[in-house]
This record gives structure tokens, sequence and C-alpha cells, in this order.
């Protein structure tokens, strides 16, 4: 991981354009008139800064693209978050090479890289000291240990090659803003934690069912819930989880993604793993991303939060295939609820707006044979809509790794053989049928069964009537 130094003042601001950056400045003469300066290059809070600065380094990267290896190249215009780098190699001499190639690439755009961090002493011995990360500096390379280092806001413990937290406990008053900074606090964007969040998360929203004030102290019962959420807080500094998904010795193997959703009365999330199958070796899982979900404070049908639960495992499976850059064999989706299957595979039945359009997601990036039954008590997303305390949380193995069926041969897979696919009779989702009867009088017979053989839609067939009608009554107004 490396840093682009003052990235942004490295890009100058066209000649034209420099009016829209001026600013005063009191010169040290003691002068009391202010005098006009325009800024030159790009400035740090600036919201166009970002862009304008990453759209010049991705411009160097293909002016340059002819001179380097198309891996350097591509490190730049995938691998950097504005000025942060973050990039993972299978090999140190690979990586000692590519940090000095893409340092060389960037020079050329006015870009120098320094802060280098890595999880190899071997690359960090290759990197002249000054250009390391703080913590770096002055750390025996042979048996100091590496430091923790934040990886875009998530703390990278260099030494074991995991991803952790850092707690720092707020003193924040025990109300709905209090409440708000202390959960905002755990900086947690993959979910690997989600579960224990949502405990706090639930408090808040009970307070914002009593339309309590942001100011307004919590009532005895959310007290008691916040106070135990907060003195167990610190115990996630023991959560550990692999950064590293893909070793050479997997390099050969197949990978698959295992998407699991639930949903309970309060919560609704969904879970996705990484299932890793080695040609002569055993089958690893790791977890990639959760995201969860409390429910609306409307109250809304159970079916209902287990389809919107599946749709959030169709988002996971979407941005993870097109961020993951590796041949994915295989999506399998799994839900408790055999509902949702049914209504994933029905072919015959219409329903209702609610249900209709998140079909209509699901179906959109994924088949009805990919969505599979498994029961409650193994699938992790369990935690997801019900949530774990701090104890659990950090030794939870299934949680971390996935469901124990994973590590099997599919053949040892829950199966849904006995699974009903016929949605029962009187589900409120599915649009009744409806069935008009006509009766024709002689005179009207032959017009009648005209209209009705143009116009197979009830609608379609009043809207002719009514024009019929408003034509007739113009013709009437002019003969009389």
């Amino acid at each position: 991981m490396g840093d682009i130094e003052g990235m942004f003042h490295q890009v100058k601001v066209p000649e034209g354009d420099r009016d829209y950056l001026g600013f005063l400045w009191f010169s040290e003469g003691g002068n009391n008139q202010p005098e006009v300066y325009r800024m030159t290059v790009h400035l740090f809070g600036g919201v166009w800064s970002p862009s304008c600065t990453s759209y010049a380094l991705r411009r160097t990267a293909e002016d340059n693209s002819a001179t380097y290896e198309p891996e350097v190249v591509q490190t730049v215009l995938e691998n950097f978050y504005v000025d942060d780098c973050l990039k993972s190699l299978m090999s140190e001499i690979e990586t000692i090479e590519h940090v000095q190639n893409v340092c060389s690439l960037g020079s050329h755009g006015g870009f120098k890289l320094n802060k280098w961090i890595s999880n190899s002493r071997e690359v960090l011995r290759s990197i002249p000291e000054e250009q390391t990360a703080k913590g770096v500096k002055g750390v025996d390379h042979i048996g100091g240990t590496l430091p923790k280092e934040r990886a875009l806001g998530v703390l990278w413990d260099t030494e074991n090659d995991v991803f952790g937290f850092r707690i720092t406990i707020k003193n924040k008053p025990d109300t709905r803003r209090g409440l708000m900074s202390v959960i905002e606090s755990v900086y947690d964007p993959l979910g690997f934690v989600s579960p224990y969040i949502l405990q706090a998360k639930k408090v808040f929203q009970s307070e914002t069912r009593l339309h309590k004030g942001w100011d307004e102290l919590l009532n005895q019962t959310n007290s008691v819930k916040w106070t135990k959420w907060v003195e167990d807080l610190p115990k996630l500094e023991n959560f550990k989880l692999s950064r590293c998904v893909i070793t050479q010795a997997s390099e050969d193997g197949s990978y698959e993604l295992n998407h699991f959703s639930d949903a309970s009365c309060e919560e609704y999330g969904a879970v996705s793993y990484l299932r890793v199958v080695k040609n002569d070796g055993p089958v690893q899982c790791f977890l990639l991303i959760s995201k969860s979900r409390l429910a609306p404070l409307k109250q809304i049908t159970i079916p209902r939060l287990e389809l919107s639960a599946a749709v959030i495992s169709v988002k996971l499976d979407v941005m993870l295939r097109q961020e993951l850059k590796m041949e994915i064999s295989r999506s399998v989706f799994w839900t408790d609820s055999t509902i949702v299957i049914q209504y994933i595979r029905n072919e015959n039945k219409r329903f209702h707006v609610f249900i209709a359009n998140r079909i209509a997601l699901i179906h959109e990036s994924s088949e009805p044979n990919q969505w599979r039954h498994v029961g409650s008590t193994e699938t992790p997303a369990d935690d997801v809509s019900r949530g774990l305390d701090a104890d659990k949380m950090v030794s939870s193995d299934r949680w971390k790794h996935g469901p124990k069926f994973l590590f099997q041969a599919e053949s040892e897979w829950p199966t849904s053989t006995n699974l009903s696919l016929e949605i029962p009779d009187g589900d409120k989702e599915v649009k009744k049928a409806t069935t008009t009867y006509t009766t024709v009088t002689n005179g009207c017979r032959d017009l009648l069964f005209d209209l009705f053989e143009k116009y197979s839609m009830w609608h379609s067939l009043k809207r002719a009537v009514a024009w019929i009608l408003r034509l007739k009554g113009i013709l009437y107004n002019r003969t009389h």
C-alpha cells in the first residue's frame, strides 16, 4: 500500500479557471489592504479536486502505456482510490519490481509515491526508508513487529496480515445523538461485524419509534441495552479476519460465490463467501462482505422482508463479480424461506407491485436454478437478521468461514427435493384473476361482438366505448 505525496498540488489549474480559486491575503508589511491571490494548483477540500487529479493520474498511465508492462498500467488505472494505492501480488520478487515500476510511471506525471507499507519484510527492505510509512520507519525488518495501518479506513495488521478493529470509546450522552456518534465511530464498510453493530441500531430505531428528540435521554429499557453494548464494544479488537483469500497454492483451483440471505421481523440482510476449491487440497471459505438492514418502521410482512434480503444477495453478487479480478465459476444463492424460492421459480402467477419489482431484479441477475433452500440453523445469514453479541461475534467460526457443509462435496449439501414449488392458494401477494360476464341483446349483438373480438383488455375496451360515446355526443350536438 502506498500514497501519492501532495497529489492535489501536483496538478495545475488552467489559467482561465484560476479566478474561481481567488482569495484575499494580508501581507506581512502591515498594510491593511489585502492583496488578491489565485491558486495555481488544485487545493485540498475542493469537491472537484479528487476527480480532476484522478483524471491526470489516469492520463499519465494511458500516455505511457507503451513504455510499461500492462500490469503496471492496470495498477494505476484500477488500484488507486484518489491518492491511495492498494495492490496484492503473488511473490515478493514480483512485488519489489512492481513497486519500482509504479513509482517510475507516476513520476512522468509529477506524482511521487511514498508511505509504502507491506506485510513482507523483503519488500520493505527494497524501498528507501524515507519512502516508507511512518509506522515502518525504525522497525527492525528482521525481528521487529510490523505496524497496524489503515487501508482506506479499515485496520490492516501487516504483521499477521489480517483485518481488525481499533476501538476508541467516546464519552457521549445516552441520547439519540450520542448513539449515532458512537455507532458511526465503528468504521465497517464491508460489514465484517454487522451482526453486532445491528444491535445498537435496533436501540436507535426503538427510540425513533417513541418519537424521541435528538437530545432526550433514552428510556430505561433501551438505556440498559445500550450500556451493555458499549461495555462490550472494546471486545471487537479481538475480531480478526484474514486479508488474503488467494494464495499460490489455490491459484489453480476454482472459485465460486455463495450468498446467504435471511430476515426476521426486525432486521434482514445477506452475507457472501468465496469458496475456493483446490485441485488437490481442502476446500477453503472466506467471508467477503455482508449487508444488514433494519426493517422499516412501517410494519411489513416476513415474506416481503425475506424477498428484500434476497435482492441484497443478488446485488452483492453483481458487485463482487465486477470488483473481484478473478474468474468466478458460479454463484449459489441460499435462503431458508420456501416462499421466496416459490416466488422466484414461479412461471404462471402474477404478483402485486412490491413482489413483482423485486422478482424482476432477481431474475435480471440470477437464474431460478441458482437458488437453494437451507435450514435456519445452518445459514450464517441468521446472524445478520438476529444479531450477535460481542463474544459470539469474535468466536463464531460459522460467521467467518461459512457453514460446515460448504467445506464438503456438493453431494453433501442440503437439498430441496421435497420442496413444493406451488404457491399456496390464497397468497395475498398473488394478483387475483378477474372474470367479466356480458349479456348481449339482439339489437347490439353484432357491434358488441366486433368490439370484444378487437380488444383483449377490459381497459382498452372501455376507452374505445368512451370514444364512441364522445363521437356520438359531438354528432348529436351538430344536428340539433
